[in-house]
């Protein structure tokens, strides 16, 4: 459905243009004589780099409309009775839209956005990894909570297979398994295809700490102290999915504690984290669990269609692009981290990071956004805006892994 404000303008055009009788009535295709279809392509940024403003303009990634605009014929003599009726539709199209943008003022929101009609909440959504040095192993939880909507308790089994900025592929427990609360944040949110707000990492001692505080927890239908917390979820001889299943229970059993008695978090737990973390308890909700399938050694990928169905269902979308946009990083700078800040930028906005490796070369000067082709030269093109550099290019020899590649320059070093 068209954005309202859209719509209005579009009618006070209509209101200030000379009426053509014989012209089909709005929202009707012209004649078939004389087709009029464009492109609408916004014009490339002013700042674009000094190299770029004399290339041709396939390289400068212009694209012009593919059927320019036909000669119209001049109107024939007008039928007074028409132009009363358009005049009369066009008037009652502008009230329409006149009153759906009051409504978007005012607070509503256009039909659609969720079953009430209202514009869709800002949603907190907080990455949590727990950790454990000797034997090595890691848990991923997401917690979300919006006004208006049902808490989320995600969990992500951390033999999933996920592309991990700047490592290549690996798995979330890769991603996690140093207690780097930021890389599983951008892990989680290209594999969701959600903004992550924020993360917190800990120590399994330090759950198994708030389990004692909280003077135990019923688990496996037994009650368990912080030690026997930690030897059911690293006792030797469980398999990966077994254990992943057992973390599950055991957050099942301390987020209402910490919902109930928010203190128990210490300091590991503070501000909008917190507030996350009691909302979800609270609300006891059942855990989700991330749709994966068996890929053999213990490992599984995600199912992407129902990954994206979990993920339209529970969270509130963040992207910018039409739908899932590929993405290949490429670190021409030499920078360590590279891939991760720029996916850290791009993801959120629709991107989905499929690879993130090194470039051939460390001595790229100019960061370049590459569109597979003229398709995606929009996208292509809010990733620069977004990264606030670069140069957008159109592969003259695109490949099927990407639709757009960012290789990173030393201009992005400074940001």
């Amino acid at each position: 459905m068209r954005d309202a404000e859209q719509l209005l303008r579009e009618v006070q055009d209509l209101l200030k243009r000379p009426t053509e009788p014989d012209s089909p009535p709005p929202g009707q295709p012209p004649p078939a004589e004389h087709p009029e279809e464009t492109r609408d392509v916004p014009p490339p940024p002013a700042e674009e780099p000094e190299e770029t403003r004399h290339a041709p303009p396939r390289e400068r990634g212009v694209v012009l409309p593919r059927r320019a605009l036909r000669h119209q014929p001049p109107p024939p003599r007008r039928s007074w009775p028409r132009v009363v009726g358009v005049l009369v539709l066009v008037a009652g199209l502008a009230a329409g839209a006149t009153v759906a943008v009051l409504r978007l003022r005012s607070g509503g929101g256009a039909p659609g956005d969720d079953p009430a009609g209202a514009p869709s909440p800002p949603q907190e959504v907080v990455a949590w990894t727990v950790w454990n040095e000797k034997p090595a192993l890691s848990f991923v939880t997401v917690l979300a909570d919006a006004e208006g909507r049902e808490p989320v308790l995600l969990g992500i089994p951390p033999y999933t297979v996920v592309p991990v900025p700047g490592r290549g592929l690996g798995t979330v427990e890769d991603a996690s398994r140093a207690g780097d609360g930021e890389l599983v944040a951008i892990t989680v949110s290209s594999l969701l295809h959600v903004e992550v707000d924020r993360s917190v990492s800990m120590k399994l001692s330090e759950v198994a700490a708030m389990v004692d505080r909280a003077g135990g927890l019923g688990v496996d239908g037994s009650r368990r102290s912080g030690e026997a917390v930690m030897d059911f979820l690293t006792e030797r001889g469980v398999d990966r999915e077994l254990r992943f299943l057992r973390w599950q229970g055991v957050i099942s059993a301390l987020l209402p504690v910490i919902g109930e008695r928010p203190e128990l978090g210490g300091g590991l737990l503070t501000g909008p984290v917190l507030e996350v973390f009691r909302a979800v308890g609270a609300a006891r909700p059942d855990p989700l669990e991330l749709p994966v399938e068996d890929v053999g050694s213990g490992l599984a990928r995600p199912v992407k269609a129902e990954v994206e169905a979990l993920a339209r269902e529970w969270f509130v979308p963040t992207a910018r692009t039409d739908g899932p946009v590929r993405l290949v990083v490429l670190n021409g700078n030499g920078v360590p981290g590279v891939g991760e800040r720029v996916a850290r930028v791009l993801v959120p906005a629709g991107f989905r990071l499929v690879s993130s490796q090194n470039a051939t070369s460390f001595k790229e000067r100019v960061t370049l956004i590459v569109a597979a082709d003229e398709r995606f030269v929009d996208e292509a093109r809010l990733a620069r805006e977004l990264l606030g550099v670069g140069r957008v290019v159109i592969d003259p020899q695109p490949t099927s892994v990407a639709d757009v590649t960012v290789v990173v320059g030393r201009d992005f070093r400074r940001r």
